[in-house]
C-alpha cells in the first residue's frame, strides 16, 4: 500500500464535507500511520454558509448594495468575494471559513487529542501564514501537500525558520525530482525565432552568469531554496530570486509564454 496516495485519497473525502464556495480543503492528522482528526475550509459549526448570507448577513447585503449589487440577484452559488470582484486571497475581511489545517487541530483540542509529533496530510500547497503559526505551537513535526508553493511570504519565512518538515505526497513527486541541487532553469528569450529555441546539451553554469539577464522570465527547479524540503520545487522567478542558487544543471532556450 502506498501511504501517501491512502492519506491523499482520505483528504479529498474529508474536502466534501466542505460548504465553502471558493475552494474544498480537506486535511487530516496521522499519528503512528493512524489518523486521529479531520478537517475541512469552511465557517465554524453552526454558522450559517455563504450560501444562505445572501438572504440573511445584514453587512454583507450593505456591502453588496454599496457596490450596486442587489443580493436577491446574487448567484447564492458563487463566493461573496468573488460576487464582489476580489480576486483569490482579497477580500478577506468578508470571509467567515477557517482553513481546514486550523480546523484540524481545533477539533483535535475538541477532543483532547494530543498533536504533538504528529504529521498533517492536506489537498493543497504550503499552508499560511496564520495556520502555520498555530501548527507550529501544536507541535505538528511534518506537513505532507501537494506542492511546494506558498499562501503568502511569511509563510516561507516561518518553513525557514521552524523545525517543519515540509514535503510533497510521494506519488506526486518524480524519481527525478527528487535529486538534491539539481536545478532545471528555462529562459525566456522572446527575441529568438522559433528555430533558435534549441536545447542546450548538459553543462554547469555558475549562478553569476544568470545575473545579467534582467527583464527576463525563467522557471527554476531547485531544492536549494528549500533545504528543509529536500524535494524540487518549480515556480515563475525573477533575477532577484536566485541568491541561493549553486549551479545549473540545464539550461534550454523555450518558446515565449504568451
Amino acid at each position: 500500500m502506498n501511504w501517501d496516495k491512502y492519506y491523499y485519497d482520505i483528504c479529498n473525502v474529508v474536502a466534501t464535507n466542505s460548504k465553502c464556495l471558493s475552494r474544498k480543503i480537506g486535511a487530516i492528522l496521522v499519528f503512528d500511520k493512524s489518523i486521529i482528526s479531520t478537517g475541512y475550509n469552511g465557517p465554524a459549526r453552526g454558522i450559517p454558509s455563504c450560501s444562505e448570507r445572501y438572504k440573511i448577513d445584514e453587512n454583507l447585503i450593505h456591502e453588496l448594495n454599496k457596490r450596486g449589487i442587489l443580493s436577491k440577484e446574487c448567484d447564492t452559488n458563487i463566493c461573496p468575494r468573488y460576487t464582489m470582484e476580489f480576486k483569490s486571497g482579497e477580500g478577506l475581511e468578508f470571509c467567515i471559513s477557517s482553513h481546514s489545517e486550523r480546523n484540524c487541530i481545533l477539533n483535535a483540542a475538541r477532543h483532547g487529542i494530543c498533536t504533538k509529533d504528529t504529521t498533517l496530510y492536506l489537498n493543497v500547497n504550503i499552508p499560511c501564514s496564520n495556520c502555520l503559526t498555530e501548527l507550529i505551537n501544536a507541535g505538528i513535526k511534518e506537513i505532507v501537500c501537494t506542492d511546494i508553493s506558498y499562501y503568502d511570504k511569511m509563510s516561507k519565512y516561518l518553513v525557514e525558520n521552524s523545525n517543519l518538515k515540509i514535503r510533497v505526497f510521494d506519488f506526486l513527486v518524480k524519481e527525478t525530482d527528487m535529486e538534491k541541487n539539481v536545478i532545471e532553469v528555462e529562459i525566456t528569450y522572446p527575441e529568438l525565432t522559433i528555430e533558435e529555441y534549441l536545447e542546450f546539451p548538459l553543462f554547469s553554469v555558475k549562478k553569476e552568469d544568470l545575473v545579467n539577464l534582467e527583464n527576463k522570465t525563467f522557471q527554476c527547479r531547485m531544492t536549494t531554496d528549500i533545504p528543509k524540503a529536500g524535494i524540487c520545487m518549480l515556480y515563475d522567478m525573477d533575477v532577484t530570486d536566485i541568491e541561493n542558487v549553486k549551479s545549473v544543471v540545464k539550461l534550454y532556450w523555450i518558446k515565449e509564454n504568451k
